[in-house]
């Protein structure tokens, strides 16, 4: 009897370590599944955030761009704007300069010009 209570009593050490062997090994798989699941949960946060960066990098990009153009379409038009100043100075000053020497040629012209006193003599 001794040795069937010793039999019984190993089958229920076998059958206790069988059952806490198995809550270990579930315990396992269940912290195993959690790193997993946390792992993947970082690399997906991970790859949305690289590409919202490379997203608004690109937006920065595209802005920095568009506001070179700006500048530079507002440098052309300065630029136009003052070498129209100078074109309208120059005539400006262009025609009075001819103006003022065609005054003085017929003011200091006393001869009748040459082709109509030709002309008129013949």
């Amino acid at each position: 009897m001794a040795e069937v209570e010793l039999l019984a009593e190993e089958e229920g050490d076998t059958s206790r370590l069988s059952e806490l062997l198995e809550l270990a090994e579930t315990g396992l798989h269940v912290e195993e599944e959690e790193f997993m699941s946390q792992a993947a949960d970082q690399a997906e946060a991970a790859h949305y955030k690289r590409k919202a960066d490379e997203a608004s990098a690109g937006v920065m990009l595209l802005a920095q761009e568009e506001e070179n153009e700006l500048i530079s379409q507002a440098a052309d038009v300065v630029e136009a704007a003052y070498y129209k100043r100078k074109a309208e100075e120059g005539n400006a000053g262009q025609s009075s300069k001819w103006n003022n020497i065609v005054i003085e040629d017929c003011a200091t012209d006393d001869t009748d010009d040459e082709l109509l006193t030709d002309y008129v003599s013949d």
